[in-house]
């Protein structure tokens, strides 16, 4: 099961991105990573990570040894979903990944 949770809290202008994996069907264990952001005041539009890493470091901290721009990738698939085809798309490009590089056997 794939969950992505985007949250945005006006009153002190963050927002948070929760992407969820239940990998339990595929014998891993659960994999929960966040992002948050906060608007910059001093300049429109603009925000900074207020997280330590990316999401894609994230991943590739969660499963090391694939490449980095994999991940990337895939977060680009995350960051379009938005209905569900596109979180189909999203499952699925994990699961390439997952049978790709034999995540089980991490």
């Amino acid at each position: 099961m794939l969950s992505v949770t985007n949250v945005y809290y006006p009153r002190t202008q963050t927002y948070e991105q929760t992407v969820t994996l239940d990998l339990t069907q595929y014998g891993l264990p659960n994999q929960i990573f966040r992002t948050a952001w906060k608007l910059t005041p001093d300049k429109p539009y603009t925000a900074m990570m207020t997280t330590k890493k990316p999401l894609a470091e994230q991943f590739s901290d969660a499963f090391p040894g694939i490449p980095m721009d994999e991940w990337e990738s895939l977060v680009y698939t995350i960051d379009d979903a938005h209905d569900i085809v596109s979180m189909e798309e999203a499952w699925m490009a994990f699961l390439d990944i997952y049978y790709e590089y034999d995540l089980a056997d991490l």
